[in-house]
């Protein structure tokens, strides 16, 4: 069963929009092509006007299709600037309760352990997996 479902690919709601808006379109202009025959409109007005349709189909559909993947990357470049700054902003946070801790006098070991915890988990909560993250913020305890 899970060898059937991974050979059936589903394609994004836009591209199946776009691939069935092509085939009305490739349909009407068929049509439109056997109703000219049927007039004895000369060949090489048909075979003229059928390129410029095929050409202007194709070019709205390469441009809906453009717009879906360009849509896509951006949202992608999105995630990954915004796990960098989340990420600048937990190693700054960090820095402050390093800065706190030393302050209040707590021992030089405690602060380097608490420190290295922390980073190894910042670090994993941001790995180079975008959007995935390994570690809930709920398990981040930081000192206020």
């Amino acid at each position: 069963m899970d060898n059937l479902l991974s050979k059936t690919k589903k394609n994004p709601r836009v591209i199946t929009l776009a691939n069935n808006w092509k085939m009305k379109e490739i349909k009407i202009v068929l049509s439109l092509r056997d109703e000219m025959i049927a007039h004895n409109i000369d060949s090489k007005l048909i075979q003229e006007y059928l390129d410029e349709e095929y050409d202007r189909i194709n070019t709205m559909y390469e441009i809906r299709i453009k717009k879906y993947y360009d849509k896509l990357n951006n949202t992608t470049t999105n995630i990954k600037t915004n796990n960098k700054k989340l990420r600048e902003k937990s190693i700054e946070f960090l820095i402050k309760n390093k800065n706190f801790l030393e302050e209040k006098g707590y021992d030089n070991t405690f602060i380097n352990n608490y420190v290295t915890k922390h980073y190894d988990v910042i670090n994993m909560k941001f790995s180079s997996k975008v959007g995935k993250n390994k570690i809930d913020a709920d398990e981040l305890q930081f000192i206020d």
